[in-house]
């Protein structure tokens, strides 16, 4: 891996389900042949044996927790110290499965949350 790197651009989410997330990217340059991708909670960082090398501009990555918001990177592979680019993005919820459905949201679960935040699913 030697070289200057440009970054990968345009990510752009292609499909998302409860445990999956799809997406793709555009090349920096029209002789980028190889990437990185990881994926991780936000919040998290991902491990180096989580990164895995591609060698087309789109990627699936499953079996990620439902109602999760994740960070995916994207960098080429150029150079060691390559930059990575990011994008956020929700998985899907768990459908209701049981009726009727209610919720009060009277549990903050942070109180400390002055913005009250409440569940996404």
């Amino acid at each position: 891996m030697a070289g200057n790197c440009g970054l990968p651009n345009n990510l752009t989410i292609d499909n998302v389900t409860q445990n999956s997330i799809s997406f793709h990217f555009s090349r920096s340059d029209a002789l980028d042949v190889e990437w990185q991708v990881a994926i991780a909670p936000e919040g998290t960082e991902f491990t180096e044996d989580q990164i895995v090398n591609i060698y087309d501009t789109f990627y699936t990555f499953a079996g990620l927790n439902h109602s999760s918001l994740y960070k995916i990177y994207v960098r080429n592979v150029c150079d060691e110290d390559a930059f990575w680019n990011y994008i956020s993005q929700y998985t899907e919820c768990v459908p209701i499965s049981n009726l009727p459905f209610m919720e009060n949201f009277d549990v903050n679960t942070n109180p400390q949350n002055v913005n009250l935040e409440f569940p996404r699913c």
